[in-house]
Protein backbone atom coordinates (compact mmCIF):
# COMPACT_ATOMS: atom_id res chain seq x y z
CA UNK A 1 0.00 0.00 0.00
CA UNK A 2 1.10 3.27 -0.75
CA UNK A 3 0.96 6.22 1.51
CA UNK A 4 1.02 9.40 -0.91
CA UNK A 5 1.34 12.57 1.17
CA UNK A 6 0.01 15.80 0.01
CA UNK A 7 2.41 19.08 0.31
CA UNK A 8 1.37 21.83 1.26
CA UNK A 9 2.39 24.67 -1.19
CA UNK A 10 3.98 28.53 0.29
CA UNK A 11 1.01 31.34 -0.72
CA UNK A 12 4.00 33.92 -2.20
CA UNK A 13 5.12 31.36 -4.62
CA UNK A 14 5.27 33.10 -7.74
CA UNK A 15 3.20 29.97 -9.28
CA UNK A 16 0.58 29.26 -6.08
CA UNK A 17 -1.96 30.37 -8.67
CA UNK A 18 -0.82 27.65 -11.05
CA UNK A 19 0.12 24.43 -8.85
CA UNK A 20 -3.01 22.48 -8.05
CA UNK A 21 -1.05 20.09 -6.03
CA UNK A 22 2.15 18.88 -4.98
CA UNK A 23 2.14 15.26 -3.81
CA UNK A 24 5.12 13.09 -2.48
CA UNK A 25 5.32 9.18 -2.76
CA UNK A 26 7.91 8.05 -0.35
CA UNK A 27 7.90 4.68 -1.27
CA UNK A 28 8.60 5.46 -4.71
CA UNK A 29 10.81 7.97 -4.18
CA UNK A 30 8.74 10.70 -6.29
CA UNK A 31 7.58 13.81 -6.46
CA UNK A 32 4.19 15.18 -8.54
CA UNK A 33 3.64 18.45 -9.51
CA UNK A 34 -0.40 19.20 -11.25
CA UNK A 35 -0.55 22.24 -12.58
CA UNK A 36 -3.50 24.12 -14.83
CA UNK A 37 -2.52 24.17 -18.01
CA UNK A 38 -4.46 27.83 -18.78
CA UNK A 39 -2.21 28.94 -16.36
CA UNK A 40 0.70 31.10 -16.21
CA UNK A 41 3.22 28.49 -16.25
CA UNK A 42 1.28 25.63 -17.33
CA UNK A 43 5.15 23.67 -18.00
CA UNK A 44 7.68 24.76 -15.99
CA UNK A 45 11.04 23.94 -15.69
CA UNK A 46 11.83 22.75 -11.76
CA UNK A 47 14.36 22.01 -10.10
CA UNK A 48 14.31 21.02 -6.53
CA UNK A 49 16.40 20.37 -3.28
CA UNK A 50 15.72 17.66 -0.50
CA UNK A 51 17.86 18.82 2.87
CA UNK A 52 18.24 16.99 5.76
CA UNK A 53 20.61 14.07 7.03
CA UNK A 54 21.71 14.33 3.36
CA UNK A 55 21.64 16.91 0.54
CA UNK A 56 19.82 16.05 -2.79
CA UNK A 57 19.25 17.82 -5.98
CA UNK A 58 16.45 16.89 -8.07
CA UNK A 59 16.08 18.07 -11.72
CA UNK A 60 14.73 15.17 -13.91
CA UNK A 61 11.36 16.25 -14.03
CA UNK A 62 8.71 15.20 -16.99
CA UNK A 63 5.56 15.46 -17.86
CA UNK A 64 3.43 12.01 -17.05
CA UNK A 65 1.37 12.10 -19.83
CA UNK A 66 -1.03 9.81 -18.87
CA UNK A 67 -1.77 11.60 -16.10
CA UNK A 68 -2.16 15.01 -18.26
CA UNK A 69 -5.29 16.08 -19.39
CA UNK A 70 -7.23 19.18 -21.16
CA UNK A 71 -7.25 20.66 -17.37
CA UNK A 72 -3.72 19.52 -16.18
CA UNK A 73 0.02 18.89 -16.89
CA UNK A 74 1.27 16.46 -14.31
CA UNK A 75 5.68 17.12 -13.64
CA UNK A 76 6.71 13.81 -12.05
CA UNK A 77 10.39 13.55 -11.17
CA UNK A 78 12.33 10.52 -9.05
CA UNK A 79 14.57 11.12 -6.22
CA UNK A 80 17.78 9.14 -4.89
CA UNK A 81 18.27 10.03 -0.91
CA UNK A 82 20.99 8.02 0.64
CA UNK A 83 19.49 8.22 4.03
CA UNK A 84 16.31 7.18 4.42
CA UNK A 85 13.90 7.28 5.85
CA UNK A 86 15.17 10.37 7.60
CA UNK A 87 13.03 13.63 7.75
CA UNK A 88 14.17 16.00 4.64
CA UNK A 89 12.78 19.62 3.60
CA UNK A 90 11.63 19.93 0.29
CA UNK A 91 12.00 22.89 -2.16
CA UNK A 92 10.87 23.20 -5.73
CA UNK A 93 11.61 26.13 -7.52
CA UNK A 94 10.73 27.03 -10.66
CA UNK A 95 13.71 28.60 -12.76
CA UNK A 96 11.72 29.07 -16.27
CA UNK A 97 8.33 28.80 -17.53
CA UNK A 98 9.24 26.52 -20.27
CA UNK A 99 10.88 23.39 -19.57
CA UNK A 100 13.67 24.14 -22.81
CA UNK A 101 15.22 20.26 -21.87
CA UNK A 102 12.03 19.07 -23.10
CA UNK A 103 11.09 21.66 -25.94
CA UNK A 104 11.03 19.79 -29.61
CA UNK A 105 14.09 17.50 -28.05
CA UNK A 106 16.26 20.05 -27.84
CA UNK A 107 18.85 21.43 -25.50
CA UNK A 108 18.62 25.19 -26.16
CA UNK A 109 22.02 26.23 -24.64
CA UNK A 110 23.76 23.27 -27.29
CA UNK A 111 21.36 25.00 -30.12
CA UNK A 112 22.67 28.75 -29.17
CA UNK A 113 19.22 29.61 -27.96
CA UNK A 114 17.88 33.39 -27.71
CA UNK A 115 16.96 33.61 -23.73
CA UNK A 116 16.63 37.32 -24.13
CA UNK A 117 12.75 37.02 -24.46
CA UNK A 118 12.41 34.04 -22.12
CA UNK A 119 10.45 34.65 -18.99
CA UNK A 120 13.04 33.97 -15.80
CA UNK A 121 10.87 33.46 -12.43
CA UNK A 122 11.50 35.42 -9.65
CA UNK A 123 14.17 33.38 -7.62
CA UNK A 124 13.18 35.50 -4.48
CA UNK A 125 9.57 33.86 -4.71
Amino acid sequence: MTSIESLGIHPNASLFSDVLSIEHDPEQATLRVRLRTDGRCPQPYLRARLSGPALVSVDDWHLDERAADHATNVLVCTYNAPVAPRRYFLEIISVFCLDFLHLNGTQPWKNSYDFSNTCTEDSRR
